[in-house]
């Protein structure tokens, strides 16, 4: 059951949820607030993904995704 295996996490705005390039291992079910995504190792021009609640991403079941390609970070607090 995926509830037993949860664990809820707090992020400040700025804080990142999600680092790039670490092995993935995790989903995250965004409830309420906001991240932003990008490749950081691509500089602060790199394109931006924002992902407003409610939605799930990261490690879903049956992908085939190895490494995080994207840092994730807070743009509200998280949860609020």
């Amino acid at each position: 059951m995926v509830v037993s295996r949860a664990e809820e996490k707090r992020a400040k705005p700025g804080e990142a949820v999600t680092m790039e390039d670490t092995p993935a291992e995790l989903m995250v079910v965004l409830l309420d607030g906001e991240i932003s995504c990008r490749r950081e190792a691509d500089g602060p021009d790199s394109q931006t993904y924002s992902v407003q609640a409610p939605a799930v991403t990261g490690y879903l079941p049956f992908s085939r995704m190895k490494k995080v390609p994207l840092t994730a970070r807070a743009v509200t607090p998280l949860p609020p």
